[in-house]
């Protein structure tokens, strides 16, 4: 009986393990699939891979349209009934969260889709049964968006840059620290007066 009781816990313990992936990774996944109209780890968006299925969803207070292929349901309760249509309706191919994880081919429960820290969690077992799978590479890391020749080279550039970018913002910050730290401090003496009335 005791074994019984270890299993859910060693389970809900490996699934959410430490990532081992490196966050400068999942940032910039994040920052690529996010939606340029959101901030980075929005997570309430749905990105529909083929244009026209977003016109199937009744048009209701649940969801806006950002563009032509993506909507924003607001909150995560917005969201799930916004999914719950959509499978309803046999609408396969799209993307779902921060993470834009694509549910036909990595099925979660659908509240970790609309929850930044679970996504990225689950973004974080994607890349890692990739990396597993195909070794460490820009186009391992590109597999993560698509197998496809043509579109894993065009996401590859897009890591490139948003990773010379990161490493360019970095050395800047390390540059301003390090002439902040080399500079003497001034020392600034305050004079007060204080008028007892």
């Amino acid at each position: 009986m005791k074994i019984l009781f270890a299993l859910p816990f060693l389970f809900y313990c490996h699934a959410f393990a430490e990532c081992q992936i490196h966050d400068d990774v999942l940032f910039g996944i994040a920052t690529i699939e996010g939606h340029p109209k959101r901030d980075l780890g929005y997570p309430y968006i749905i990105s529909f891979n083929k244009k026209s299925d977003i016109y199937k969803l009744t048009e209701d207070d649940r969801w806006f349209s950002i563009d032509s292929r993506t909507i924003d349901c607001l909150d995560t309760d917005r969201c799930l009934a916004v999914y719950s249509e959509i499978r309803d309706l046999g609408i396969k191919d799209i993307d779902l969260g921060a993470f834009q994880i694509n549910p036909r081919f990595w099925q979660y429960n659908p509240e970790e889709y609309f929850d930044f820290e679970k996504s990225k969690q689950r973004a974080c077992e994607i890349l890692t049964k990739i990396k597993d799978r195909h070794g460490w590479s820009w186009e391992s890391i590109a597999k993560y968006h698509s197998k496809k020749k043509e579109n894993n080279l065009a996401y590859q550039k897009r890591l490139k840059a948003y990773w010379e970018k990161s490493q360019a913002e970095a050395k800047v910050k390390e540059a301003e620290r390090l002439a902040l730290k080399d500079k003497p401090l001034k020392r600034v003496v305050l004079k007060l007066t204080i008028n007892e009335e």
